[in-house]
């Protein structure tokens, strides 16, 4: 029974939030099949010399979109070819845009 009550205690449950990232062109149409990077930015002082992120790239769906539930309380890099955003993820949805450029 012991044993029990100190692994529910010791599972931490992280809370997540969607981020939906939008690419457009110029005109405001969608841009399908569109690479952005989703990097997590690591606290300087939970920062080690041998630790390092491993970012994601991921393609918008047709719409142009990509939702993605990434960790309350966290900060990302948000990247679309030269374009970068800081988003920090708080209790509401975030939705970041990017204007593809010609």
């Amino acid at each position: 029974m012991s044993l029990m009550l100190m692994m529910g205690c010791a599972q931490e449950e992280k809370k997540t939030v969607p981020v939906v990232i939008k690419v457009k062109n110029t005109q405001g149409q969608p841009l399908s099949h569109s690479v952005v990077g989703i990097t997590p930015i690591i606290p300087k002082e939970l920062q080690k010399e041998e630790v390092g992120v491993i970012p994601m790239a991921i393609h918008t769906n047709q719409k142009g979109e990509l939702v993605r539930q990434l960790t309350l309380g966290r900060k990302y890099e948000i990247s679309y070819q030269e374009q970068k955003r800081i988003v920090e993820v708080r209790n509401q949805p975030v939705t970041v845009e990017f204007i593809a450029k010609e």
